[in-house]
């Protein structure tokens, strides 16, 4: 066996390079070419399309030749009723379709972050944005902050940061039924990103039931926080019980099952001890009919 040494800024240098490159690709892995399926677009509109009538509707990180999202958008623009259909992009350039006609012209920036003016004319944005540099709660605040409505593709993660959950919080941000995980590549290849559908738009919902009782002994109280940890398995909520339950706030998990009549949602994360070690959990507690 060979052994090599190495010196210490030998080793910072290469944990910087693997930083840099994750950045460089976006943090969900393989780089920020993702592509969201036909498959999964036609599904969310399945769910979501029929609010779109008499709206003008805002696809931010969308090349017309690649988004799914913007292809179908047209192709539905009469049975969805909508009122317009915008699109930019990363190329500098932004389409405009009316029902009748599409034209494309050359824009300042094709960054999202600089094309405030879009977001103001429409008022639905629709998008699956880049996942790295933060760009999804960048996104998500430009939102918010002109109170539209969105479909938004991002990682399951964005609910996990404190930031974004005070709009879980307000009952402004929630996940659709549905799971996201692969994609179409650059080259046309698969790719893999765990990720969730956000919305603000209404949602069906059915009433959540496990069938499971409380048992003190699956259903740990933490140490320093009166509430019992269900963790990242959502289908362990007891039926039976009403006080605090820390479930995940990851955007795949028990975000996707959140029915506002019968939760209610703690104002923010928390980090309870349980056995000594720290957990971050959302906390939820059932509504008593």
């Amino acid at each position: 066996m060979v052994i090599i040494k190495i010196t210490e800024s030998q080793l910072r240098s290469a944990i910087l390079n693997v930083l840099n490159e994750r950045k460089a690709f976006g943090y969900a892995g393989g780089g920020d070419e993702y592509y969201t399926r036909e498959e999964d677009v036609r599904e969310i509109f399945d769910m979501l399309g029929g609010q779109l009538n008499g709206k003008v509707v805002y696809c931010p990180c969308d090349n017309p030749k690649i988004s799914m999202f913007y292809k179908i958008l047209k192709e539905k623009y009469q049975d969805f009723g909508l009122r317009g259909l915008f699109a930019t992009w990363i190329d500098g350039k932004a389409a405009y379709y009316n029902g009748r006609s599409e034209s494309i012209k050359d824009i300042t920036s094709g960054r999202f972050q600089d094309n405030g003016y879009f977001f103001d004319v429409s008022d639905v944005i629709v998008t699956n944005p880049p996942f790295s540099d933060g760009q999804p709660s960048q996104l998500f605040n430009m939102v918010h902050s002109r109170g539209k409505e969105y479909i938004m593709v991002a990682d399951r993660a964005l609910t996990q940061l404190q930031n974004m959950f005070q709009y879980v919080r307000d009952g402004s941000l929630r996940t659709l039924d549905k799971r996201m995980g692969k994609y179409n590549g650059e080259n046309g290849e698969s790719k893999g990103a765990p990720s969730a559908v956000y919305t603000n738009m209404k949602r069906d919902v059915s009433e959540f039931t496990t069938g499971v009782k409380y048992n003190p002994n699956i259903h740990k109280k933490f140490d320093n926080l009166d509430a019992i940890d269900c963790g990242d398995d959502f289908n362990m909520i007891p039926d039976d019980y009403y006080g605090w339950i820390a479930v995940s706030s990851n955007g795949g998990g028990f975000l996707r099952k959140l029915n506002d009549e019968q939760f209610e949602v703690y104002p923010k994360l928390v980090r309870p001890m349980m056995n000594g070690k720290p957990k971050k959990r959302m906390l939820i507690r059932r509504k008593k009919q």
